[in-house]
């Protein structure tokens, strides 16, 4: 049987300020796979991390631009 993956998109602004809406963001949909708290916990880190040091490295490189 074949499996259906939906895609989830949102915008975000390039600003720390918004770490939180972004692992609320991930975390309802992340809850749609059927994971583990732990798993679950696991990846909404992974991505708040992520999101941080692009935000972090982005506004260095791009003085101005970014946020």
């Amino acid at each position: 049987m074949q499996e259906t993956i939906t895609i989830a998109s949102r915008n975000f602004p390039a600003d720390t300020a918004i770490l939180a809406e972004l692992r609320q963001f991930v975390g309802e949909v992340l809850s749609q796979l059927n994971l583990n708290a732990e798993a679950l916990r696991n990846l909404e880190l992974a991505v708040d991390e992520a999101a941080a040091n692009v935000i972090e490295h982005a506004a260095k490189m791009f003085p101005g631009q970014i946020g």
